[in-house]
């Protein structure tokens, strides 16, 4: 590829390239103007680190690029449950991120999903928040008849996060990549022994 004169300094070690094209990924479609268009390149420029000229392109668009404003955060559970990649990622049912990876951990049987929350909203997360898994819904039975709770029709679907702080005085903000336990339900995620965040 030709870059325009001036374009040498977004090329650095950091940058990625891909092929734009129609995608559907955590209950969006994108890229559909090149069913028109045609497929071109997509670039994610980084200015910082050592210069490079010989790059792999990505197998499809990243979900977020260095341009986003927002923060990304580790959750650990023993199972990923229902949550795939560009699942949404909820606050009080409105979607503030994106479920980036989950991969289970090569160094035990835990689950490692990466999300990122896109800015202002990642100074909702705390040092005391609390996250689970909010795919498909969950139902209770209690005197009061059947209760059914489901952050949106889209994790009914697809999956995804939520997550949410103790009521009271806010705690601390979380640090950029502080880890956090995933919990199978809401019910799970309210319990009271709930660990601190580390750092990874």
């Amino acid at each position: 590829a030709r870059m325009v004169k001036g374009a040498d300094r977004w090329l650095t070690e950091g940058t990625r390239f891909w092929v734009v094209k129609p995608r559907v990924a955590g209950g969006q479609v994108s890229g559909l103007g090149t069913l028109l268009s045609g497929s071109y390149i997509g670039v994610d420029p980084v200015m910082e680190g050592e210069r490079a000229r010989s790059f792999v392109a990505l197998e499809s668009a990243p979900l977020v690029t260095m341009s986003e404003a927002g923060r990304h955060f580790t959750l650990r559970s023993d199972r990923a449950g229902a949550v795939d990649v560009g699942a949404p990622v909820y606050f009080r049912r409105i979607a503030v991120g994106q479920v980036i990876s989950s991969e289970l951990d090569p160094k035990d049987d835990f689950v490692t999903t990466r999300i990122f929350v896109r800015a202002p909203y990642d100074q909702r997360v705390r040092v005391d928040s609390r996250f689970w898994n909010a795919s498909g819904f969950d139902a209770t039975v209690s005197a009061d008849g059947v209760m059914i709770d489901t952050q949106s029709v889209v994790s009914v679907l697809i999956g995804g996060i939520a997550f949410d702080a103790p009521r009271g005085e806010a705690a601390a903000g979380a640090a950029t990549d502080a880890v956090f336990p995933l919990y199978d339900n809401r019910h799970a995620a309210d319990s009271p022994a709930i660990p601190e965040p580390t750092t990874a």
